[in-house]
């Protein structure tokens, strides 16, 4: 009887499936987390959700046998939907007649990469893209979602209806003096927690030039300079604390406040959403057709989205132009 289908370095496909895929993947969708994931976001399903939207302060002076008039109490409803996202490319039959196992455990931990870069990508679009899934941008979801025509007030603080969180700037680099006003918008909210900024590489260079000495004109020796000096790229500035990634495209600037409090529904602004279904939750691989060798033709499989439920949590802003418009992602 024959050995069945082997890898060049003689190992069954069969047993490569059972052995070392399925388990990867299994591992992977237990304790994989992205950073983008941990500081930014907390996991929700699709159903529809209610919380509670402040809406001013709920106590009034009273007389001595004076009960307290009824106030509205505001509630939100958030419900955010999956994508389906799908591999391209999987292990096809002929692929599989030339690889070593080795090969395939490798194509399947660069699957697992692109996948984690696909969860960045995901969660930081929600926030870019001026839509009802991201920060408040003069529109709102009506009734009975968010069922509010303006922003909550905050403190003293009132908001109008055109208020929002997408900023177009002529500069073609950050000034400081601008990110003090891009923190505003964040803080007026009641958000204190840190604030961190997601910045192009290529932006970030150019931070980093402004700031450089030169034989010119030798900065005069600060916390901020020196720190460039020596790294080469931009830290803590203006109250942001900046993170360079690739998935923030050039000329545009994401701040977020991040460990807004405590509680699961309150802790980190953006919601990533899982199917409601928890056997659809994670990467899966789905097996081809020959249930001896389910590796044939098999492919890697995601449902995911993203939302913002705390819209007054970040700021979004064009460099190089006054009007906002969204990015091409």
């Amino acid at each position: 009887m024959g050995k069945g289908l082997l890898t060049i370095d003689g190992i069954s496909w069969a047993e490569v499936w059972n052995d070392s895929l399925l388990p990867g993947i299994e591992r992977y969708n237990e304790y994989d987390q992205t950073d983008i994931e941990t500081l930014l976001a907390v996991p929700r399903d699709e159903k529809r959700a209610q919380y509670f939207i402040a809406n001013g302060n709920a106590f009034s002076e009273m007389g001595q046998l004076q009960r307290p008039d009824p106030q509205k109490m505001v509630r939100g409803y958030f419900q955010g939907f999956t994508k389906k996202f799908g591999t391209s490319y999987g292990y096809t039959f002929d692929w599989l007649k030339d690889a070593t196992s080795k090969d395939i455990e490798a194509l399947q931990a660069d699957i697992l990469r692109q996948d984690r870069d696909n969860k960045r990508d995901v969660i930081l679009k929600a926030g870019l893209y001026t839509s009802t899934d991201g920060f408040w941008n003069g529109s709102y979801e009506t009734a009975p979602s968010e069922g509010i025509t303006v922003p909550p007030p905050y403190g003293k603080n009132t908001f109008s209806a055109n208020h929002s969180h997408y900023i177009g700037t002529s500069q073609t680099t950050i000034l400081l003096t601008e990110v003090a006003d891009w923190r505003t918008h964040i803080r007026e909210h009641g958000f204190q927690g840190p604030i961190v900024g997601f910045i192009n590489s290529t932006d970030s260079k150019a931070i980093a030039k402004a700031l450089l000495p030169t034989d010119s004109g030798i900065k005069v020796s600060n916390p901020l300079t020196d720190f460039v000096s020596i790294n080469g790229y931009i830290g803590r500035a203006g109250g942001v604390e900046w993170t360079e990634t690739e998935w923030v495209p050039s000329g545009y600037v994401l701040l977020y406040a991040t460990a807004l409090g405590a509680g699961s529904d309150s802790a980190k602004p953006v919601r990533l959403i899982e199917p409601t279904n928890a056997s659809f939750r994670g990467l899966i691989i789905i097996p081809g057709e020959n249930p001896q060798y389910p590796i044939i033709n098999s492919y890697y499989l995601r449902y995911l989205g993203a939302k913002v439920l705390h819209r007054g949590a970040g700021v979004a802003v064009k460099l190089g132009n006054a009007t906002y418009s969204n990015p091409t992602i």
